[in-house]
């Protein structure tokens, strides 16, 4: 948000876009409503060696702190944690893991009269 949020988004979309010869701003073809028409989308990669800046370590310690104080920022009403990029996904993937993925109730009954037609255990039998 906010006009450095839209001027760092023009710097990237023109690295992305006229830097590529690929298509930028309102010449974005919106593929969810047009897609018979070739988009031309353009990409920015960056890949940096850390280490030719200072000590990975370093580096490292400094990102930590400050998601340390990102989390530990004032949250909004109605907000019980601040999440960083992936957290989320990071937890579901143990949890699933350790507990197995959930399946709905009736998927597992197809599943298991499925199973029996083919004369395999039903999935409950697995528990």
């Amino acid at each position: 948000g906010g006009y450095k949020g839209s001027g760092l988004a023009v710097m990237l979309g023109f690295l992305a876009g006229p830097l590529n010869r690929a298509v930028f701003g309102r010449d974005v073809i919106d593929f969810n409503a047009d897609d018979a028409s070739e988009t031309n989308t353009g990409h920015f990669i960056i890949a940096l060696d850390v280490a030719r800046f200072l000590p990975l370590a370093e580096y490292t310690a400094e990102i930590d702190r400050h998601l340390r104080e990102l989390k530990q920022s004032g949250r909004l009403p109605g907000v019980d944690e601040i999440r960083m990029p992936g957290e989320r996904r990071r937890a579901c993937r143990e949890d699933r893991a350790r507990n197995g993925v959930p399946l709905a109730p009736a998927l597992v009954a197809q599943l298991d009269r499925m199973a029996g037609e083919l004369s395999m255990k039903p999935l409950v039998a697995r528990q």
